[in-house]
């Protein structure tokens, strides 16, 4: 049984911010990760930024969550993965 003292009213839009080292198939990592746990991701909901000195990126992937479990579940799969520095 899930708590239901969450402040999220489930479904709900939510986006998840991923940064990490800009390198070749981070993005793609970071969308197979995610995409595991959310299969309605749409290219729309994506959005890229470099760091202003061209080291890091920050993805951002706004997906449709339907439960605290799944947010759990995405951030700890998100963490374990060496090549994310933090997603927030």
């Amino acid at each position: 049984m899930e708590n239901n003292a969450s402040v999220f009213k489930f479904p709900c839009k939510f986006p998840i911010k991923i940064l990490g080292l800009k390198s070749k198939g981070f993005d793609t990592t970071v969308l197979e990760i995610v995409g595991r746990h959310a299969t309605d991701i749409k290219p729309v909901s994506i959005n890229n930024r470099l760091s202003k000195g061209g080291k890091y990126i920050s993805i951002t992937v706004t997906i449709t969550a339907r439960s605290q479990n799944q947010l759990d579940t995405i951030y700890q799969e998100l963490s374990d993965c060496q090549e994310v520095l933090m997603a927030l």
